[in-house]
């Protein structure tokens, strides 16, 4: 059987997701320009960036609604449907059943932008509109260093952080959730206005950190002298954090020179590989890596988003 995306289209209806890969690995913000409204240029996006087209369900075929069978039976048949000739641009999402591949997908491959798995039932129907699948992420560490506040220095609401890029100039790479009454209380003191000048603006662009349509964001400036832990997520690119952080504790045993460069590949220690760390918990269910996946409106990580 040719498999090609014009009968593909008239015999089935797969979930599917898109992606960019540059560089080694996955780009969500190459993605995002490629899923502009606008067709101008599109061409060009296309040939400088192609995307490929990630299939991990069949929901309909050749008229039959396949949504009641279990979700075992409907990948045995798209992977017969795809066969073993798929043609450019199509891929069938690598699945396993083994939770140690699970934990090796989400230990080893965070700075390909793989950030987790996704864990189903192969028992279970598809059901539309609910949450039947679970989206375990890699959670990871890291420090940074304190750049900024939203809020004021006494009662901040959130941190604007930075990394050090390959020159040795801070840049910002993130904000982190709210700060609990105890976080704020341990930052209480500690953060000082800027004595002299500030390697930020006093505007920042929210899309720093991750968030789009970009819009100005003021701040508090703060003297960049204190380092931070953050809970973090794999979802590192440009030198920036896609996703919130979440502010752990104060680093005041390290000075802002040692904190490691954003440039350089992001491999702190892995703080929790959430439920696949005991076997127990994919007991009956199957992993698939979501490598950074849109969907209809929905928008998935290699575990998750």
């Amino acid at each position: 059987m040719t498999v090609t995306r014009a009968n593909l289209r008239a015999r089935r209806r797969p979930p599917y997701g898109l992606v960019v890969w540059q560089q080694g690995r996955l780009d969500f913000a190459a993605l995002q320009e490629r899923l502009q409204p606008s067709t101008a240029g599109a061409g060009r996006l296309a040939a400088a960036t192609p995307a490929a087209y990630v299939v991990f369900d069949l929901l309909a075929r050749q008229g039959t609604d396949l949504r009641p069978l279990p979700w075992a039976e409907r990948h045995r048949r798209l992977e017969e449907l795809l066969g073993a000739r798929l043609p450019h641009g199509l891929v069938l999402m690598p699945t396993s059943a083994d939770p140690a591949v699970g934990r090796l997908w989400m230990r080893e491959h965070t700075a390909s932008g793989i950030e987790g798995v996704v864990a189903k039932r192969v028992d279970q129907p598809y059901r539309a509109g609910a949450r039947g699948w679970r989206k375990v992420k890699t959670r990871l560490s890291a420090e940074a260093v304190v750049g900024g506040v939203l809020g004021t220095l006494a009662e901040p609401d959130a941190l604007v952080v930075g990394r050090f890029g390959a020159h040795g100039r801070l840049r910002v790479a993130g904000r982190t959730t709210p700060l609990s009454p105890a976080a704020r209380a341990q930052l209480r003191g500690v953060l000082t206005a800027p004595a002299g000048g500030h390697p930020w603006p006093e505007v920042i662009p929210s899309a720093r950190f991750g968030q789009r349509p970009s819009e100005p964001v003021a701040y508090v400036q703060v003297a960049p002298e204190v380092v931070v832990e953050l809970e973090v997520d794999a979802a590192f690119e440009y030198g920036r954090w896609r996703h919130p952080v979440r502010f752990m504790r104060s680093r005041l045993d390290l000075r802002p020179e040692e904190v490691m460069q954003a440039s350089a590949a992001l491999d702190p220690d892995v703080l929790a590989v959430q439920e696949v760390g005991d076997p127990k918990a994919l007991t009956g269910y199957r992993s698939e890596r979501l490598d950074t996946i849109s969907r209809a409106g929905d928008t998935y990580s290699s575990p998750f988003t």
